[in-house]
């Protein structure tokens, strides 16, 4: 088993992060789209870094808010998606993280964009918060949070024709609250 961990839950820079993720022990890195956003270099630098330090940069994160949205607004987040998949490739990352099953559509739609050659690798996140009762501690970023959620999900995901389920992803900030 990889042992992973996205940047997000790591402060610094992106490349000081992964010199700390490596130090650390870790084979793998979830790259979070926040932290390209604000580096300066390229993905290619990130990718080479990440190989230097002996990581393999096992997803990119996250892939969301695209439900709900008018017609305008889904054709932009279609062409959000094509970026993203491009971007992933420039990581050397085939790995997607999907919060919510309502992605899929999204995910399927971008695909089919790029021509739908390529099997789209998808980790669901899921919502592991204390939930007791009406209390609820914890981010709650996902709506996969009772277990029977995250098998119907996971079913929907295995039904899906060129997207292939490879793992449950929780989120220690959604235990820590």
């Amino acid at each position: 088993m990889l042992r992973s961990i996205a940047t997000v839950s790591i402060s610094g820079t992106l490349p000081e992060k992964l010199h700390a993720i490596a130090a650390a022990g870790y084979q793998g890195v979830e790259i979070f789209e926040n932290d390209l956003l604000y580096y300066t270099g390229t993905p290619a630098d990130i990718r080479h870094l990440a190989a230097d330090l002996g990581l393999k940069i096992t997803l990119f994160q996250p892939f969301r808010d695209f439900e709900g949205a008018s017609r305008a607004q889904f054709a932009a987040n279609m062409e959000r998606a094509r970026r993203k998949f491009a971007l992933m490739h420039e990581l050397g990352c085939d790995t997607l993280t999907v919060d919510d099953p309502a992605h899929l559509a999204a995910v399927r739609a971008a695909r089919e964009r790029t021509g739908g050659r390529a099997v789209v690798r998808v980790v669901l996140e899921a919502d592991v918060s204390l939930r007791r009762g009406p209390l609820s501690i914890g981010p709650q970023r996902s709506p996969l949070h009772a277990p029977d959620a995250v098998r119907r999900a996971a079913e929907r995901v295995v039904a899906e024709p060129g997207i292939e389920l490879v793992g449950l992803l929780t989120y220690e900030g959604h235990v820590a609250g």
